[in-house]
C-alpha cells in the first residue's frame, strides 16, 4: 500500500474537521422538558434581569412557560419553524432544535415585538402533592451544610376549611437543637397542585447583603417530602435538588405528658442565657415608654429575675420580677418539637424550638424586648429584640 501524499492527507482532514454542524430539526424528543438560559418571559419582568428557574413545557402545537417556584405561567400556539416564519395567531411561538441539543425559539406579537429564546434540556421537577401525614410534624432538610427545619403545623382551619402551612426554621447549629433568631418563613399549600412554595432569608453575606431564596415543597411519589430550591447568586438563578426531608426526632418522649411539663416548668429553678447581643444600629427600635413598659418591654438588668407561671388550661404568665410582660396560651406540638406560646398584644410569642429536655429540666428559647444601654433616641425609648434561653431546672433532682 502506497502512503498518502502529504497534502492530500492535510485536505482530507480539513474536511473531517470542519464538517458543518448537524441541521437544526423540529422533531421535538419525548418527555423533554427545558430550562431558560437566554431571554426573557413576555409577562414577567425581573428588575435585576435574572430569568433562571423558568421552564418550557413544550408540545407540538402548544407552548407553555412558566416559573414553578413563583405564580406566573405564559401559553402560546407553538410552531416548528425557523425565526424568519410568520403565522396568523395574535402571539404564537416558534422552535427549532439545533445540533448541540438547544433549543432556539422566538415569540412574536402582531405589534412587531419579538422575544428571542434560548433553552437547554433539564430534568423535570418530579413533583407530586404534599401527604396529608406530613401535618402536624417536623422536617429536617439540609442544604449545603446550611441546615433548616420545614415545621407543617396542624392544618389551620381556614374559611374554605382546613389548609397546610409550613414555617422555615434556619438552625444555628444541628449538634445543640438552635434555632436562628428572627428568621421564621412561612407559606401556605396550593390548594390546586399540592405542593408549598416556602420563601426564606438565606443566612448574611460576607459583604453583609441579605438574600432570599424560595423552597418547592413537595411529594416524592412514595410517601415522603422532598424540596427544590431556586439559588440565588449574584449573575443568575438556577434549580438545585430534590433534596429528601427527613423527619426531625423530638428529644421529647412520648410517654411525656402536658401535665408532666406543667410540673416541672412550675417546679424547677429559670435560668436565663442571654443570646442576642445589642445591635449596633440596625435593629434598633423606637417607642414612647408608656407601650413600651406595657407591652412588656424590660432592662437588661431584669432577665435575671425572669419567672413563668404555667397552667393546666394552657395558658401562661411571664413576669420581670413582680411585674407582667407578657400572657397568653401555650401548648406542646403535635410531633413534641416545639412548645408554642400564643400571646396577642405581648411579646415572646411563636413557635420555639425545645433544645434541651431530661427528667429534671427543659430548655426552649424566649423573645424579649429590651431597652438599650444608652438612649439612642431623642423623644423615644430605644430598644431592641432579643432572644434568651430558658433552662428550667429541678434542684430537687
Amino acid at each position: 500500500m502506497r502512503p498518502i501524499p502529504t497534502a492530500l492527507y492535510i485536505c482530507y482532514l480539513f474536511l473531517c474537521t470542519c464538517a458543518p454542524d448537524p441541521a437544526p430539526s423540529y422533531q421535538l424528543p419525548e418527555g423533554m422538558e427545558w430550562g431558560l438560559e437566554k431571554g426573557q418571559p413576555v409577562g414577567y419582568v425581573d428588575n435585576s434581569n435574572k430569568y433562571g428557574g423558568f421552564r418550557l413545557d413544550l408540545t407540538q402545537d402548544s407552548a407553555r412557560l412558566y416559573q414553578p417556584f413563583l405564580d406566573h405561567s405564559e401559553k402560546y400556539p407553538a410552531y416548528a419553524a425557523d425565526s424568519t416564519a410568520r403565522f396568523p395567531d395574535s402571539l404564537y411561538f416558534t422552535y427549532q432544535v439545533e445540533g448541540d441539543s438547544s433549543l432556539h425559539a422566538v415569540i412574536r406579537s402582531p405589534d412587531g415585538g419579538r422575544w428571542e429564546h434560548r433553552y437547554a434540556p433539564v430534568a423535570k421537577l418530579e413533583s407530586y402533592p404534599l401527604p396529608k401525614t406530613v401535618a402536624g410534624r417536623t422536617y429536617l432538610l439540609d442544604l449545603n451544610d446550611s441546615p433548616m427545619l420545614l415545621r407543617f403545623p396542624e392544618e389551620r382551619v381556614g374559611p374554605n376549611g382546613k389548609i397546610m402551612a409550613a414555617d422555615v426554621v434556619l438552625l444555628a447549629s444541628l449538634a445543640d437543637r438552635r434555632a436562628e433568631f428572627g428568621t421564621f418563613g412561612m407559606s401556605l399549600l396550593d390548594p390546586e397542585t399540592g405542593v408549598l412554595k416556602a420563601y426564606y432569608r438565606i443566612r448574611p453575606q460576607d459583604d453583609g447583603s441579605l438574600r432570599h431564596s424560595i423552597l418547592l415543597v413537595t411529594g416524592d411519589g412514595d410517601g415522603g417530602a422532598q424540596a427544590y430550591q431556586l439559588l440565588d447568586d449574584d449573575t443568575q438563578r438556577t434549580v438545585a435538588g430534590p433534596f429528601p426531608l427527613a423527619p426531625y426526632a423530638s428529644v421529647v418522649p412520648s410517654t411525656v405528658t402536658e401535665a408532666d411539663l406543667i410540673d416541672l416548668l412550675n417546679r424547677g429553678r429559670v435560668e436565663v442565657e442571654k443570646v442576642t447581643a445589642e445591635p449596633d444600629s440596625v435593629g434598633i427600635r423606637y417607642e414612647y415608654e408608656e407601650p413600651f413598659r406595657t407591652s412588656g418591654g424590660i432592662v437588661a438588668e431584669e432577665l435575671a429575675s425572669l419567672d413563668f407561671e404555667f397552667r393546666e388550661d394552657n395558658t401562661y404568665y411571664a413576669f420581670a420580677g413582680d411585674r407582667l410582660i407578657s400572657t397568653g396560651r401555650w401548648k406542646l406540638s403535635y410531633d413534641r418539637n416545639f412548645i408554642t406560646l400564643y400571646s396577642p398584644g405581648y411579646t415572646g410569642g411563636g413557635a420555639k424550638l425545645i433544645q434541651r429536655f431530661g427528667p429534671d429540666e427543659i430548655a426552649f428559647p424566649f423573645t424579649v424586648m429590651i431597652e438599650t444601654a444608652e438612649p439612642k433616641g431623642v423623644e423615644l425609648l430605644s430598644y431592641y429584640e432579643a432572644e434568651v434561653m430558658l433552662h428550667f431546672r429541678d434542684p430537687a433532682r
